[in-house]
């Protein structure tokens, strides 16, 4: 079923012009990350490995963010290929360009700036489900690889972080917030590959995220505050739920030691 973005919060150029700007990228540098917590630790490198890069003539990491994959996927191409970040936010590809591996190129992979049979291996990561139109994105990546390449997807499940979204609405939230990225999930994903890509292969890993301290889960949905405020219970103020998540938080840590969010991170293989 394809999945719509219900209030534009997650799919417009201005969501993703705050989500990926200035102004909050200078907040989450002063926050630590929830994935700084993740046990076991997982990288880019072992999804990297899971990739068939070794024999790869040129690679396109569509919607590569800051450019975390880059020096992994550069690590296990041969010499001398061809290897590009590509994203829509001109901050995201300012930070890319500093790991200098890559060539950086903005645009909207709606449209892809590239010819047919361009690429060899075409990833993207957690990137999807804020495309207005998924499956064009799809039909653009199918064009640029090579007969024979490979679409590599890095998704969530339907139960990726499921408990962190039954912390929001226990502390007052009026729906649960994968309500956003839910549009592009493992779960619906051949809907959105059908017909395009015929050959598809998942690779599942299931490790936790382990909070200790409750000002992380507060830090982290301060950064948020853009679609997760609107999406509070009639009534609830910004500041009450902060109150009760930071309450709900410390119970929880005092009773078992952590807040455990279990994860459900998909890699697909798509030809």
């Amino acid at each position: 079923m394809i999945v719509r973005d219900p209030d534009d919060r997650w799919t417009s150029p201005e969501a993703m012009a705050y989500r990926y700007g200035e102004e909050r990228r200078a907040q989450q540098a002063t926050a630590p990350s929830l994935y700084s917590f993740r046990e076991p630790p997982l990288t880019e490198a072992d999804a990297a490995a899971l990739m068939p890069l070794a024999n790869a003539r040129a690679v396109l990491d569509a919607g590569c963010g800051t450019g975390n994959y880059l020096p992994h996927l550069r690590a296990a191409m041969p010499e001398g290929a061809r290897l590009v970040g590509f994203d829509f936010s001109p901050i995201m590809l300012r930070e890319a360009s500093r790991h200098a591996v890559a060539a950086p190129v903005r645009g909207d992979v709606q449209r892809l700036p590239f010819a047919a049979a361009a690429f060899d291996v075409v990833l993207s990561a957690h990137m999807l489900y804020h495309v207005p139109d998924i499956r064009a994105a799809v039909r653009e990546f199918r064009r640029v690889l090579r007969p024979g390449g490979t679409l590599v997807l890095v998704i969530g499940s339907e139960r990726d972080q499921a408990s962190l979204d039954d912390l929001f609405v226990a502390a007052g939230g009026a729906f649960p917030l994968a309500r956003y990225s839910e549009r592009f999930t493992a779960g619906n994903a051949p809907t959105y590959l059908d017909g395009i890509f015929t050959e598809v292969e998942s690779v599942a890993v299931t490790p936790e995220l382990v909070i200790r301290d409750a000002a992380v889960l507060l830090a982290h949905f301060e950064g948020e505050r853009h679609w997760a405020e609107p999406a509070l219970a009639p009534g609830v103020t910004w500041g009450a739920f902060r109150a009760s998540l930071g309450r709900l938080a410390a119970e929880e840590i005092a009773a078992r030691g952590a807040v455990r969010i279990p994860e459900e991170i998909v890699l697909l293989r798509c030809r």
